[in-house]
């Protein structure tokens, strides 16, 4: 399922700007960050390790610029200032960690958000990746058989497999409809002196951070390390 801006009228999105509420939209209907850390680690145990790399570095990338964004909102909501993150301690093994100094605001606001949801939350998430890394796997399967085998296999059986992936991407579309109502509702609760722009890019990069398998730490903890 792709989600477009009609699917969020009720959330004001047509208020904000269009370039912005597309950049929204990409994200939402491409893979998590999560995703992306498990197809690094399917790449490494399959020997693809400069791809690993790859994938690795772009989802750190993602969230550096993530949580960079979502500081700069909150420093222009809280008073005019410029609060300098340093990002240091990138775990490059799994779990992938990113150290943060200097980023209390958004820590806080991460593990607020966190306790808003629910204590189930992480579960959601986990599922969401679980559903992600199904999907992909059959839908690189189904390509296969219609590519490769054709002739070979009932269209019985691909329709089967087809089938799986449908009911897939219901799943994923209902976990990510749960967290973006709940994302767009706390937003417009807690930060509704924010235009409409800051609001959207403040759910955007909540939404990335949150469906991350990459944890965001105080960089002082005892459990980062660099490696």
């Amino acid at each position: 399922m792709k989600y477009d801006k009609t699917d969020f009228e009720n959330l004001q999105v047509s208020a904000c700007n269009q370039s912005l509420v597309q950049d929204f939209l990409d994200r939402i209907n491409g893979d998590t960050l999560g995703r992306k850390v498990s197809i690094a680690l399917n790449q490494r145990q399959q020997g693809h390790f400069d791809k690993a790399m790859l994938n690795i570095s772009e989802a750190n990338r993602d969230q550096v610029l993530a949580i960079r964004e979502i500081q700069s909102i909150l420093d222009r909501l809280d008073e005019p200032r410029e609060t300098e993150l340093i990002f240091e301690n990138y775990n490059q093994i799994f779990p992938f960690k990113i150290g943060l100094k200097n980023g209390d605001a958004v820590l806080n606001l991460f593990n607020y958000v966190n306790s808003v949801f629910n204590d189930g939350f992480s579960k959601i998430i986990t599922e969401l990746h679980d559903f992600e890394d199904e999907f992909g796997l059959l839908t690189e399967e189904c390509t296969f058989l219609e590519e490769r085998m054709s002739g070979q296999i009932s269209e019985k059986e691909l329709d089967v497999i087809k089938e799986k992936i449908s009911i897939l991407d219901k799943r994923m579309a209902s976990i990510k409809k749960y967290v973006l109502e709940n994302l767009f509702g706390f937003v417009d609760r807690e930060y509704g002196s924010a235009g409409p722009d800051d609001r959207l890019r403040l759910i955007k990069a909540l939404y990335l951070v949150l469906t991350s398998s990459i944890e965001t730490r105080d960089a002082g903890s005892r459990s980062m390390s660099p490696t």
